[in-house]
């Protein structure tokens, strides 16, 4: 991992993804939980980390694109269709790809932002 600027992947779950696509758009949509995962992701770009946004897919498609992008660390934010079983999914199909190095951190729904970057800063 690099000291001062990491990559990092934001997962949103599936149904709110496409709410906070039309939010980051300046679209109509994103409630409560796409205006916190949009301030998420622009504290972590505010902060000078790289961040890529992405649908929650299938812990296993997760796992490949955070190894095709190279990542740091993976955040998912839990909604509805997310749970310890995914996480734990997740982290064993990112140990399967040889990322052990990855860290993941699932954030609830209203979580704020600054639990992700005080996690960045102790690493």
């Amino acid at each position: 991992m690099s000291m001062d600027r990491f990559r990092v992947v934001v997962a949103f779950p599936a149904d709110e993804a496409a709410d906070e696509a039309a939010g980051a758009a300046g679209g109509a949509g994103g409630g409560t939980s796409g205006s916190a995962d949009a301030a998420l992701v622009r504290s972590l770009r505010d902060a000078g980390h790289e961040v890529v946004q992405v649908r929650a897919p299938g812990a296993e498609q997760l796992a490949a694109t955070a190894v095709q992008e190279d990542v740091d660390l993976v955040v998912v934010r839990r909604g509805p269709a997310t749970s310890g079983e995914y996480d734990a999914r997740l982290r064993a199909a990112l140990d399967g790809a040889d990322a052990t190095d990855v860290a993941v951190l699932t954030l609830g729904a209203d979580e704020p932002a600054r639990l992700v970057l005080e996690h960045l800063h102790a690493h």
